[in-house]
């Protein structure tokens, strides 16, 4: 049986552990200096933490009406164990009872394991976004409305 996940706020010791992620999940990853520009404005983030190790993480952006995933990662070993699925679920919790609507994302469109996730938790493409990425790589602006109705 895998380990349970505990979610928790972001703490400032969690940075070292996440820059470290960043590097290990993304061929661009963000480093110190991103991630205390965004500290900035107003977000919330989240640390999936397991046996006492950051396994995986989310960052959202509060933007009037709506938020917006900034990043979020899931350490190899722990993908597909629910890992990605309980960080979005406590996520949206809490953008919910902040009356947080509407959540959106940008995702590489050649990434298709990230693609099929999204799209099983409820987002949907809006658009495509020429060149978004450093390299040249188009990216899909996804979205999920989050209001009950």
């Amino acid at each position: 049986m895998y380990p349970s996940i505990r979610i928790r706020m972001f703490d400032d010791r969690d940075l070292d552990q996440i820059l470290a992620l960043e590097k290990e999940c993304f061929t661009d990853p963000f480093d110190e200096r991103v991630f205390n520009n965004l500290f900035k404005y107003e977000h919330l983030f989240l640390v999936a933490e397991v046996c006492g190790s950051v396994a995986g993480y989310i960052l959202a952006l509060i933007r009037e009406g709506g938020a917006e995933i900034a990043t979020v990662a899931v350490a190899p070993l722990h993908r597909r164990k629910g890992v990605a699925g309980t960080l979005f679920n406590e996520l949206e919790k809490h953008l919910r009872s902040a009356g947080i609507e509407r959540l959106i994302l940008e995702v590489r469109v050649s990434n298709q394991r990230a693609l099929h996730l999204y799209k099983k938790l409820g987002f949907d493409v809006e658009s495509t976004i020429l060149g978004f990425y450093s390299d040249g790589e188009d990216a899909y602006l996804m979205c999920k409305q989050l209001n009950s109705t």
